[in-house]
């Protein structure tokens, strides 16, 4: 899979090993020449992602995670992690687009897939499709709080708006 095998996968097994012995900073260090030289082997971009934001590096996690999708995009926790962190950037229109991934790949959990894309769309001022996913959310799991919640505030919203 790397364009340098005999230098990525030493590379890749020395992160996890200094990860193991909890020196997180160099197996970060690490793991980013890995992904630099092409590496692109999942676990090991996961890996990176996670250390990343434990560190307070959500922009360079995000860029991990992102590229983890263009090499292995069937992993729908990778997409709802991305997801998670380009809504707290701003990056509305990728979350939405991360989370509709999650959904289309008939997630576990129906309900929070879909409340989760009801805050991407509300963070986008999309509120019509925020409560289509809140509606489907409460369809997969009637009792879901959050999306109650959430429903209700937009609705109140809007009839302020009417007024």
């Amino acid at each position: 899979m790397c364009p340098l095998a005999r230098t990525c996968r030493p590379l890749r097994s020395l992160g996890s090993r200094v990860r193991a012995k909890g020196d997180k900073a160099s197996a970060t260090a690490e793991l980013i020449r890995y992904e630099k030289i092409g590496g692109r082997n999942p676990e090991s971009l996961k890996l990176l992602a996670k250390n990343l934001e434990e560190a307070g590096r959500p922009l360079e996690a995000a860029d991990a995670l992102n590229r983890l999708n263009f090499v292995y995009p069937m992993d729908a926790a990778a997409h709802s992690s991305l997801g998670g962190l380009w809504l707290v950037q701003g990056n509305t229109k990728g979350a939405i687009r991360e989370y509709a991934a999650v959904i289309a790949k008939d997630p576990l959990d129906p309900a929070q897939a879909h409340f989760d894309l009801a805050r991407a769309y509300h963070a986008n001022k999309q509120d019509e499709q925020a409560k289509d996913e809140l509606l489907a959310a409460l369809e997969a799991a009637p009792g879901f709080r959050p999306a109650q919640k959430l429903l209700l505030e937009l609705s109140t919203t809007a009839d302020r708006l009417k007024k």
